[in-house]
């Protein structure tokens, strides 16, 4: 229909025991996607990008995550966090 706004793309991160599945996301440059961060291990886990830093937004209400630094996030185990990015184009790193 005319006039609807396409729904925001999606992604997904498992985060378990300092590893991430899967190892690659693709997502559309320029645009705004959530990215869910799912910590399934037993110890606290980080996802860090230092190229996102500037495009990554703790969503409003997230219970179980904080902001550690700029380009940082904590995320408790047994929590899923939702985080709005902008990724720019090309390859873009995260630990």
């Amino acid at each position: 229909a005319l006039g609807c706004q396409p729904e925001r793309p999606e992604a997904s991160i498992v985060m378990q025991e300092f590893r991430f599945t899967p190892e690659t996301v693709t997502v559309p440059a320029g645009r705004p996607v959530v990215l869910h961060l799912r910590n399934t291990g037993h110890e606290r886990h980080e996802f860090q990008s230092i190229v996102l830093r500037a495009g990554v937004e703790l969503r409003e209400g997230e219970p179980g995550g904080a902001p550690v630094a700029s380009d940082t996030i904590a995320v408790m185990p047994g929590r899923i966090i939702r985080v709005l990015i902008t990724a720019p184009a090309g390859a873009t790193p995260f630990r």
